[in-house]
């Protein structure tokens, strides 16, 4: 008989004032959930925040832990409301997991002739979770708006979604081109996302 293994959560950023996070010192990383530490990372030696986290070195470092937040962790339902179009740009309400929290969504033809049709979206974010670092919400939603584009997403329905990742789709959901994998932009976030998850938090190559 197996033995199912408990989830376990990690925050994939640095921790700094954060209650939650990866704190650096010295030669050692160590994770931290509400300001207590839950694990310590396996892989020897210095690594710069660069390279930790554009390499996505934490998933080795921590190889206990099952998913992964960016940001804030969100798992609600969510609700489209059907694009009125002005200007050529397409507007409409999105909510979260109320009538009240709600914030307006912007799709706009991409710019890039060689791309085709590329469009930019420009993703809302819950009120209280209203972390741009959030990169796997921001990819959620956006999925979902184009969806809708294509009816394949209904309007005016509460959808359960969540900003967790499982361990294994890490690297596969921070690829190095946005606009390859998933067929759009987001709105002020580089093609590159892993580039974005390190300048999110400032991290330069090199420091």
């Amino acid at each position: 008989m197996t033995t199912k293994t408990e989830d376990k959560l990690g925050f994939a950023h640095l921790k700094k004032n954060r209650r939650n996070g990866i704190r650096f010192e010295g030669d050692q990383r160590t994770l931290c959930f509400k300001d207590e530490q839950i694990a310590t990372g396996i892989l020897p030696g210095k690594i710069d925040p660069y390279t930790y986290f554009y390499e996505l070195r934490f998933l080795d470092d921590f190889p206990e832990i099952t998913e992964w937040a960016f940001g804030s962790a969100w798992t609600q339902q969510v609700k489209i409301e059907k694009p009125k179009s002005s200007q050529g740009e397409l507007l409409g309400k999105f909510f979260f997991a109320s009538e009240d929290d709600r914030g307006i969504y912007i799709i706009e033809p991409g710019h890039d002739p060689a791309k085709k049709f590329t469009p930019i979206v420009q993703t809302p974010l819950p009120n209280l979770f209203n972390h741009p670092l959030n990169i796997p919400l921001r990819i959620v939603i956006a999925q979902m708006l184009i969806a809708a584009l294509d009816d394949d997403m209904p309007y005016d329905q509460w959808i359960p979604v969540t900003s967790l990742v499982r361990r294994e789709d890490v690297a596969d959901l921070f690829v190095t081109d946005m606009v390859s994998t998933y067929g759009f932009q987001i709105k002020a976030l580089g093609n590159d996302l892993r580039q974005a998850l390190c300048d999110l938090q400032n991290i330069q190559q090199g420091n």
